[in-house]
């Protein structure tokens, strides 16, 4: 292999390392950034209590998921869905005598989504409730500028033993530098 289109493969390995780094950081970063915590959420006892927790400017074909954790331990009984700009009930989730759930799934309409919990105990229940909206480019983007991080380690990798390898035959036939 001639010297310029190595060094040429490990200029263009470096580019790719160094935009996968970019693309997956940012990535990652605006996933992250899409998460809300709502801490202590106090739930009073009864069917016809319950509380209200709203999400906007979600995308339809977002990923929204939604976790629930007691702080009462496993003494709790919660319904909880979301509720969509339309008015239709998606995710549906119920804890029973469990610490904690979890729900995942494809947001089908554009807007301000709402999650409605609703304790069906006796006691009082307090939660913890975090809620992701994850945008399907975003995670496009995670996962491409992570198959790139691993196509820039490769060709480097190539390279080197490419270059390990010329200089084992050079030294063989007595070229050796």
């Amino acid at each position: 292999m001639f010297r310029p289109v190595r060094k040429r493969i490990v200029r263009i390995a470096a580019i790719i390392l160094i935009v996968s780094v970019i693309l997956f950081s940012y990535s990652v970063y605006s996933i992250e950034s899409n998460v809300s915590t709502h801490r202590n959420v106090s739930v009073l006892p009864g069917s016809a209590s319950s509380v209200s927790i709203r999400e906007d400017n979600v995308q339809a074909g977002n990923d929204l998921e939604y976790i629930i954790a007691s702080h009462n331990g496993t003494d709790i009984n919660i319904t909880a869905y979301m509720l969509s700009p339309g008015g239709v009930h998606s995710g549906s989730l119920s804890i029973i005598n469990i610490n904690q759930g979890s729900k995942v799934f494809v947001a089908d309409s554009s807007g301000n989504w709402t999650l409605v919990i609703t304790n069906n105990a006796h006691t009082s229940a307090v939660v913890d409730v975090t809620i992701t909206n994850i945008g399907y480019l975003y995670l496009i983007g995670a996962i491409f500028g992570f198959i790139l991080l691993i196509v820039g380690i490769v060709m480097i990798g190539l390279n080197s033993y490419a270059r390990l390898a010329e200089r084992r035959r050079e030294k063989n036939r007595g070229f050796s530098e």
